[in-house]
């Protein structure tokens, strides 16, 4: 656990409120790379901390300085974060806060298919913000075609789809709307993090301009987002690592440069 929060420390990624537990393991994730470029993933679970965590230990500032939340389903199985993961969204909804879902479906982490299917279209209607891939889409709404999956994805709360197809690009879609952007060709090394980084990319420009309702959000941004998402997650395909590869502001800025000529 050290090492990871000096490499959490060293990204400038605030830990403040990261709990230790002795009695707990710390989970771990093992990734193999094919020779494309993607990755196989195998994971130690057992008796892992992270899924003790319970809503009673979310303190009731944690969202004071926060623009959004983020998560995925990784933690969505029945346990104590299961309940913790609900109890911080409606913590963003009564800050008006926006919530972003990223399923990121990882099967060998669940009992069976079913339940993790059954738990995404659960927590699906209760995020601003859906970022689905081209690989996820059958999966979770038995639909092939994106248009035809919009009525599922497009409820409730949901006011946002986007839709990754890898070097393809990525599409965002509303009610109003489709806002289309092309993919980059790199030469790819390891894929590893890519949809992190390209999400993590898409808030950081919501955050930036200070978007608080997802609806204000006019299709040519949407397209300048998307652009921009789709080369930051380029540029971590040619590196190697996770966490690692992903290029702080002056290094991006740089290379988007040159990819633009």
């Amino acid at each position: 656990m050290l090492l990871e929060i000096i490499s959490l420390k060293l990204s400038g990624i605030d830990i403040t409120y990261i709990l230790r537990d002795t009695q707990y393991e710390t989970s771990l994730a093992f990734v193999s790379l094919k020779e494309d470029g993607n990755r196989d993933f195998a994971f130690y679970r057992k008796n892992s901390a992270d899924l003790q965590y319970n809503k009673e230990d979310i303190p009731q500032n944690v969202l004071d300085d926060c623009g959004m939340i983020h998560f995925c389903s990784v933690d969505l199985v029945e346990s104590p974060m299961k309940e913790a993961h609900r109890r911080l969204i409606e913590m963003a909804r009564e800050k008006n806060l926006l919530v972003c879902f990223d399923p990121n479906l990882r099967l060998s982490l669940w009992n069976s298919a079913d339940t993790l299917r059954k738990t995404v279209l659960e927590f699906l209607p209760l995020a601003d913000i859906v970022k689905i891939s081209d690989e996820e889409l059958e999966f979770i709404t038995g639909k092939t075609n994106i248009d035809d999956a919009l009525p599922l994805l497009l409820q409730k709360h949901t006011k946002c789809v986007v839709y990754t197809m890898g070097k393809d690009g990525a599409n965002v879609y509303t009610k109003q709307f489709t806002a289309i952007s092309k993919g980059n060709a790199v030469e790819v090394v390891d894929t590893t993090g890519a949809g992190d980084s390209f999400i993590g990319a898409f808030e950081y420009q919501l955050l930036r301009d200070s978007v608080d309702d997802i609806e204000t959000v006019s299709q040519q941004t949407f397209e300048e987002y998307l652009e921009f998402a789709n080369a930051y997650a380029a540029y971590t395909t040619t590196k190697q690592g996770a966490l690692s590869a992903m290029a702080d502001a002056k290094t991006f800025e740089t290379w988007y440069k040159k990819i633009h000529i």
